[in-house]
């Protein structure tokens, strides 16, 4: 019985994610159409800047992220077999679907810009709604990575306070606030702080970093200085977690049997050995295009282009980075399933 269950649930949680990524697509590419209606469409020579070529990296960032985000989807709920995801793993669902999210919510305007379908430069709405998703994808990765650092600072250095919680409600909580704080901020430059403009080479549209109004300095180091602090932020908790778990201090204050202890153990290295894997990936990735954004805003140095684009090609490809640390995290772990999924028994003080 456990088993038909396990299988049936295992089937309704793989038919919901298929639905939701077949839903989000349609309206993904609906956005596009209704844009694309209002843009002007333009022959490739109007379209002063952008040449009309296939963006080779773009293309294979953009396979590689939608197949891996929904492999990865796909793996944690199999993973979990009879036990229901804990908080850490929630998380970690999360930013597949953000990563997912962002990736085809953006990627076909890029090609469209390509292939000379659209001109970002004359259509305003398409060029918000870009920018719009790329605000919104970028800050909630950050935050739901730091949201993971959190989680386990707590679970390994405080854990009589993170199992006295009602964690359930409180993750869910924290996923809704930050994908509400990512829209808020997303929208901002629409409503005046700031505002959203075409980027070199003319194939994508960010809040303009090189603004000299008083509202586009204040957005751009908001934006910008939100984002790296809560990268170091991120990068503390992890060292404190490692130095804790080295240390000893997790089991001086759990209580249970030695082999229980042994299991939360094997449980808090592994999840934390995952953790900074992602933090490492995550950190390499966004900091430069962070740092980008504070130089730009600054204007300490001459105004590079094509700096800002690679460092913008090297946040996307956090996205795509991302699913393979949880396919080798399974791999590892599949001896192991309570490394994967919460034991209610265990995680008790």
């Amino acid at each position: 019985m456990d088993t038909t269950n396990t299988s049936v649930e295992t089937e309704m949680n793989t038919t919901i994610v298929s639905n939701a990524i077949t839903i989000l697509g349609r309206s993904t590419l609906q956005t596009l159409l209704n844009a694309t209606d209002n843009a002007t469409v333009l022959p490739p020579t109007k379209c002063v800047g952008l040449s009309q070529r296939v963006p080779i990296v773009s293309v294979v960032s953009f396979v590689l992220g939608v197949i891996g985000n929904i492999l990865a989807i796909c793996v944690i709920f199999r993973s979990r077999k009879r036990r229901r995801l804990g908080v850490f793993h929630r998380l970690v669902v999360t930013l597949a679907f953000t990563d997912l999210f962002g990736i085809i919510t953006t990627s076909p305007v890029v090609f469209a810009a390509f292939s000379g379908k659209v001109c970002l430069k004359t259509s305003e709405s398409l060029c918000n709604y870009m920018a719009f998703m790329m605000i919104f994808a970028g800050l909630a990765t950050v935050l739901i990575v730091g949201a993971m650092a959190l989680d386990r600072y707590f679970a390994v250095l405080h854990p009589f306070k993170y199992n006295s919680v009602k964690k359930d409600f409180i993750v869910n909580l924290v996923i809704s606030g930050i994908w509400l704080f990512s829209v808020l901020m997303s929208v901002l430059p629409i409503m005046g702080l700031g505002e959203n403009v075409v980027h070199y080479p003319k194939s994508w549209c960010f809040y303009n970093f090189f603004g000299d109004r008083v509202e586009d300095k204040i957005y751009g180091y908001l934006y910008s200085i939100l984002g790296l602090g809560i990268i170091c932020l991120t990068a503390i908790m992890n060292l404190l977690v490692i130095v804790g778990i080295i240390s000893g201090r997790r089991s001086v204050s759990r209580r249970g049997s030695i082999s229980n202890k042994k299991s939360r153990s094997r449980k808090d290295i592994s999840m934390s050995v995952f953790l900074v894997a992602i933090v490492l990936v995550f950190a390499v990735c966004w900091a430069p295009f962070m740092i980008r954004l504070i130089i730009n805003q600054s204007r300490t140095v001459k105004r590079n282009n094509k700096a800002d684009l690679n460092a913008l090609i090297l946040a996307s490809w956090n996205q795509v980075l991302d699913p393979g640390f949880i396919f080798y995290s399974d791999m590892r772990c599949s001896n192991d399933l309570s490394i994967w999924s919460k034991n209610p028994e265990e995680d008790r003080p």
